[in-house]
């Protein structure tokens, strides 16, 4: 229980900095989204006239290319003009356009993780465009979406100087996000070496992929690798994607092997792997498509409830280490259905959501927890 205490009081401390951090001083008044259907070839004059809906974050796209129109109203200073900055985020966003009117004409700027990270790139790692708005007009600006890689979007309009400070606040909350995971991770590799139970090490090298890969769709292995090599970044992320689930799978096989696993779980895993592999060599040619993503979002659906199911079979289980792991199961099934439910259109979009990679720091204290309890019941069993 003393590493419960402690992994609560690091997520409060986050979660109380995260609230520090918002949204202050964002001149966006009015956020609204148009979703283009296939093939997506609409010009800015032809989306102008579209009929645009409330928008608050989260991009309800369903299972098939679409390209969505933002269009954000910024407001206006009190007299003249200003020059202020829209960041867009988060990095893995593929194509970005910004449309803004200048003398009568709609121009546009390009940025994404299809583009070199110099390019727009703040020093948070989202996408900036330096803007002019005016007094006594409607500052709208048009932005258009077209990306497979994530359903959050986060927008936001301020001054040089509310942006700068925004993104310090920001850093420290990377630092603290990446410091927790990292701990998290040199917590099981020393469990592993003291103990040598295979569920410390697996769950080590599940918590060093989830760190890459936070640091991946964070934008920081972008920049500081992959500066003139796009297609890298982007396969490099869309890898440790994949990588994540596997290794995901495989802890959660890991514990229940000692107390008699069904045998159906273990060929629903194999038969999981396997496919999540073929996905690793098709990365190797192309990008992720939407077949190998909509294969992902089933396995991130069904993972909790075959987990939970496969627990009330392991009939070898202590009663109390079984409610443990059943609880973090379902706790593990909220969040990942937090994200998934959106996109599948069956809950309103903006309802629920977790900012950033939250979710995947708090699956990685739930997890420490299990993996503490887990060791803790083969020490008595040995």
């Amino acid at each position: 229980m003393h590493l419960a205490r402690v992994l609560l009081w690091l997520f409060l401390t986050a979660l109380s900095m995260s609230a520090h951090a918002g949204v202050k001083g964002d001149l966006i008044v009015e956020r609204s989204m148009f979703v283009e259907p296939a093939p997506g070839l609409l010009t800015i004059d032809e989306a102008l006239t579209q009929d645009y809906k409330p928008f608050g974050s989260v991009l309800n796209r369903g299972f098939s290319p679409t390209v969505r129109w933002l269009r954000l109203l910024v407001a206006a200073p009190k007299q003249g003009s200003e020059q202020i900055v829209i960041s867009v985020g988060p990095h893995y966003i593929s194509d970005i356009q910004l449309f803004e009117k200048k003398e009568g004409n709609w121009s546009f700027r390009s940025a994404g993780d299809r583009f070199p990270a110099s390019q727009n790139a703040c020093v948070d790692n989202v996408y900036c465009f330096p803007v002019t708005i005016h007094s006594g007009v409607d500052n709208y600006f048009y932005l258009r979406i077209d990306t497979i890689n994530g359903f959050l979007l986060k927008s936001r309009a301020m001054s040089p100087e509310t942006l700068s400070a925004v993104i310090a606040e920001q850093q420290w909350l990377f630092g603290l996000e990446f410091g927790v995971i990292l701990a998290i991770g040199i917590w099981a590799l020393l469990v592993f070496a003291r103990t040598r139970h295979r569920v410390a090490g697996i769950f080590f090298l599940t918590e060093i992929v989830t760190l890459l890969f936070n640091l991946s769709s964070s934008g920081f292995l972008a920049e500081l690798f992959f500066q003139n090599h796009v297609w890298l970044d982007n396969l490099t992320f869309n890898t440790l994607y994949v990588f994540r689930l596997m290794t995901s799978l495989i802890v959660t096989r890991e514990f229940l092997r000692s107390y008699g696993e069904p045998k159906w779980y273990a060929y629903y895993v194999r038969g999981a792997l396997a496919i999540l592999f073929l996905e690793l060599l098709a990365l190797k040619f192309d990008y992720l498509t939407l077949a190998a993503l909509n294969f992902n979002f089933l396995i991130i659906t069904i993972m909790p409830l075959l987990f939970l199911l496969a627990i009330s079979y392991c009939d070898k289980m202590p009663i109390k280490h079984k409610r443990l792991l059943g609880m973090g199961a379902l706790l593990m099934g909220g969040l990942l259905w937090i994200d998934i439910l959106p996109v599948l259109g069956w809950v309103r979009p903006d309802l629920v959501a977790l900012p950033g990679n939250w979710g995947g720091l708090i699956l990685a204290m739930v997890l420490s927890i299990m993996v503490n309890s887990d060791v803790a019941q083969r020490r008595v069993i040995y």
